[in-house]
């Protein structure tokens, strides 16, 4: 990893506990079983263990065991937060969504646009490329800007969701 990103990164995690604890009480099993990777009873499991612990930490140790990784919880809960369920999910992977650049270095700036001249899915590097982002690829990218709002909301900073660093 390059310095200049590890020197960017927050010392300590963002603490998106208290957003993903609410958003599992709100949720119930029948929605929680429509994430992808919900599965076999898993919601119920979920649903009974939050309830007597209230820290998400201590939460998902107990929701975790050998047939259910904690990865895979995790994944479940972020998916409940974001509202994914399987049918997006699957939809995603045989649709031709979007590119969304992030960041780029200044001296591939041609790069980029070359890729945006000649790509078949929208190249998202400005606020004005949205617009061409059409039917099903727009649900998923309306996803993408509420996953950018929790960011914002937990770590108490406004990140612009149509801009591309230059670095």
């Amino acid at each position: 990893m390059p310095s200049y990103v590890y020197d960017d990164l927050p010392k300590t995690p963002h603490d998106f506990s208290q957003i993903l604890m609410s958003a599992l009480y709100k949720s119930d099993a029948e929605s929680l079983s429509n994430v992808l990777d919900c599965t076999e009873g898993l919601e119920n499991r979920i649903k009974a263990l939050i309830k007597d612990n209230f820290d998400y930490d201590t939460a998902l140790e107990k929701i975790t065991t050998k047939r259910y990784t904690y990865a895979r919880i995790k994944r479940i809960i972020v998916g409940n937060l974001l509202g994914i369920s399987k049918k997006q999910v699957v939809k995603a992977l045989d649709s031709e969504l979007y590119c969304k650049v992030l960041a780029v270095n200044k001296d591939a700036k041609s790069v980029v646009s070359h890729i945006c001249n000649h790509s078949k899915i929208p190249v998202l590097t400005r606020k004005k490329d949205y617009a061409e982002v059409k039917k099903f690829a727009n649900e998923i990218l309306l996803i993408d800007e509420l996953a950018c709002e929790l960011y914002s909301l937990v770590t108490k900073q406004k990140q612009n969701e149509y801009q591309m660093l230059l670095v």
